[in-house]
């Protein structure tokens, strides 16, 4: 007992000094671990706020701003002179944002369709669609009607207050001033596709390090879907600039009036897509375009034969580009694809045909280079056919006995059958291909290449020792299998002119800076076999007898040749081909008129009209005179 009041006596009862020491010992460790947790936090903050500023501040960016895209602006397309082909203007649209306020309302979003339809002449169930579908891909504010006219955006404008959410936009619009005027070359525009744009996006991320950067497409952009304007997008497009805006919590744009978060303004403005400066000149387009008319089907080709650049090309029947930047109407749209004509086939490029007679060039140079026929040589005559095993290839008169340059002159066809047949497919085949003929010229657009068999082809297609010796009779006069395009018989007669097989091209400028050409390719033809079939040649448009006289241009030799190709759909096609001057070519030319007959009647008017405006003499006025001749019918 005396030990326990004495415990008390001394301060305490049992125990309490080891509990003070327990109690001391818990608040140094809870001291040591809020000091703990407090240099965590410490350390954390500055990791955030120091050592991962930059990232933070980013992200904390685009948390309230969001890009907007804004669109580049098209490159011009001038002719060599520099007169305006295509450009851009400013058109109006009509936008909607289904996120507003107002339009989140039950209801609103459709009585304001219904509202608008009757006043943009639109279908309301359209534009319904058209928001329904764009809203689930993104915030942006929905694009319901483009190319507005003035009438409406003042309409709309000033009935604001009915049309909650709805907004007038300003945007390029491609402008072919011109119309149809060499719509297959110039091309058109269309708004691009979620396909491409996601192509657009993998090829951003496929980019290598120090290699131009593709363009990135976005909803809405335009690009280039036929012709100079598909070929040439990469330089013609630009490059779409970048804007952000202050957005709310729903990512909408915030009320107008705040003030602007200056600390993350950025701006990148759009690149303009390069101005482009073509080789076409446009008087002789226009003088081509009158020449070949609306009515008719076919294709003009004019070359430079120097260089290669196309000074002018047509392809009937046309369509005007214009439609597609405006929009089409149903009935249009509809008119334009059930066409029987197919106006949306280039055909100076796609198209290739049976060069018919014009293909003798190319079968001359074989056998006077080959030394298969000579100049002065007469071979069986023409009876108005020739007869080979049991059958008997007929001819277009009966020329009786004539040499070389005449044979041309009158387009005989009894005297080049023999001809083929001393100097054999594969020989023919080879020369073909020294002009041009059967490949593509690389000029793109995608080209067709057209074909020239020989004995490998033949063999392929119908087995060997299953075709005879005289399937070479029919492509001696250009007839048969093999076709050729318009481009590539501009380019064959150029060839024979100069002496060198060009590379086709379009551009002559692109930013200010001359277009490198080409190097042109030896024809590999003798100077003085040349020279004979220029002779000759001249003789087809110069002599009175001559199957293309009416191409003829006063005070300017034309060497040229008509032809007539089979057509086993109906009547046959007009085709002549030519260069001028004769002994120094300037240009080349090469026509088709598709199932109309003999080209002496109907394609060698109109290379006549054409090759007069070039060289200005008695300038032609309205269409030329076409039709029957019997002097003329090859």
């Amino acid at each position: 007992m005396r030990g326990y009041f004495a415990s008390i006596n001394r301060g305490g009862r049992p125990g309490a000094e080891v509990s003070r020491v327990a109690a001391a010992a818990r608040a140094r460790w809870a001291r040591r671990v809020a000091g703990l947790v407090l240099a965590l936090l410490a350390a954390r903050l500055y990791q955030l706020q120091i050592i991962d500023h930059d990232r933070y501040f980013e992200l904390a960016k685009d948390n309230i701003l969001r890009e907007e895209v804004l669109p580049a602006i098209r490159g011009v397309i001038r002719d060599r002179s520099g007169q305006v082909l295509v450009d851009s203007e400013p058109a109006c649209a009509l936008t909607i944002d289904p996120f507003d306020r107002a339009l989140r309302k039950p209801g609103v979003l459709e009585a304001t369709l219904a509202r608008l339809a009757p006043a943009v002449k639109a279908s309301e169930s359209d534009m319904a669609a058209i928001v329904a579908r764009e809203r689930s891909r993104s915030y942006l504010p929905v694009v319901l009607v483009r190319q507005l006219d003035p009438m409406t955006v003042a309409y709309v404008e000033e009935h604001r207050d009915q049309f909650p959410g709805v907004a007038i936009t300003v945007e390029p619009r491609r402008r072919y001033p011109h119309g149809k005027l060499a719509a297959h070359l110039l091309g058109y525009v269309g708004e691009i596709t979620e396909g491409e744009i996601i192509d657009s996006q993998t090829a951003a991320s496929e980019t290598k390090l120090g290699d131009p950067a593709p363009r990135i497409y976005h909803l809405g952009d335009v690009v280039g879907r036929e012709g100079i304007e598909r070929d040439f997008e990469p330089r013609l497009g630009g490059m779409n600039g970048v804007r952000f805006v202050e957005v709310n919590a729903l990512g909408r744009r915030a009320a107008e009036g705040l003030a602007p978060i200056t600390r993350f303004a950025e701006i990148r403005p759009p690149l303009a897509g390069e101005d482009l400066v073509l080789t076409m000149d446009l008087a002789l387009q226009e003088a081509a375009e009158v020449a070949f008319s609306d009515s008719m089907t076919g294709a003009v080709v004019v070359l430079d034969a120097r260089t290669g650049g196309i000074l002018a090309a047509v392809s009937r029947p046309s369509y005007d580009p214009n439609e597609f930047s405006t929009g089409f109407s149903s009935a249009a749209w509809k008119r334009l694809n059930t066409d029987p004509r197919h106006p949306f086939q280039n055909r100076f490029l796609r198209s290739a045909y049976p060069p018919g007679s014009v293909f003798k060039v190319v079968t001359g140079a074989a056998a006077l280079t080959e030394h298969r026929v000579g100049v002065g040589e007469y071979l069986q005559g023409c009876n108005g056919g020739y007869q080979f095993g049991s059958r008997f290839f007929g001819c277009h008169h009966v020329h009786g006995g004539v040499p070389f340059a005449d044979a041309m002159m009158v387009s005989c066809d009894t005297y080049f059958y023999q001809v083929g047949l001393r100097i054999g497919i594969d020989v023919l085949a080879d020369y073909a291909r020294r002009f041009g003929c059967g490949k593509v010229t690389g000029i793109g657009f995608r080209e067709a290449r057209g074909l020239i068999p020989d004995t490998d082809w033949y063999n392929r297609n119908y087995g060997e020792g299953r075709w005879g010796r005289g399937v070479v009779l029919n492509l001696s006069i250009g007839q048969g299998e093999v076709l050729t395009t318009p481009l590539q018989l501009a380019v064959m007669m150029g060839a024979l002119g100069t002496g060198q097989v060009v590379s086709p091209h379009v551009i002559l400028r692109a930013n200010g800076a001359d277009v490198p050409l080409e190097p042109s390719v030896p024809l590999g033809v003798p100077e003085d076999v040349r020279r004979v079939l220029v002779q000759a040649c001249t003789k087809v448009v110069e002599d009175n007898r001559g199957t293309g006289k009416r191409a003829r241009v006063p005070g300017v030799k034309v060497a040229g040749k008509t032809g007539t190709a089979q057509n086993p759909h109906g009547k046959d096609h007009a085709m002549f081909a030519a260069f001028a001057p004769a002994g120094a070519p300037e240009v080349a030319i090469a026509i088709v008129v598709e199932t109309i007959g003999h080209g002496g009647e109907f394609a060698a008017p109109i290379a006549g009209h054409i090759l007069q405006s070039y060289f200005g003499v008695e300038p032609p006025d309205g269409i030329p005179a076409i039709g029957a001749d019997p002097v003329v019918a090859d």
